[in-house]
């Protein structure tokens, strides 16, 4: 299992948890608990209670979100 989440990581795929994606995006665990259920966030479902992010998708929301500043 490590192999396979190192594979992730290196193709820049790593999946990752609440407390990975509030640390990262700077937000509380609250109001990512708020993006997911109003499906505002990219996100997967591996249960029926079990949330995971995909690190690309993330990425590539950020990024769509991004606003260039003004000249």
């Amino acid at each position: 299992m490590e192999t396979n989440n190192a594979a992730n990581a290196e193709s820049g795929d790593e999946k990752l948890s609440y407390e990975q994606v509030a640390k990262e995006l700077g937000v509380p665990k609250a109001t990512l608990y708020a993006w997911v259920h109003r499906r505002q966030i990219p996100f997967i479902r591996l249960g029926k209670r079990l949330i995971r992010f995909s690190r690309r998708s993330l990425e590539q929301w950020v990024h769509e979100r991004s606003v260039e500043p003004r000249p």
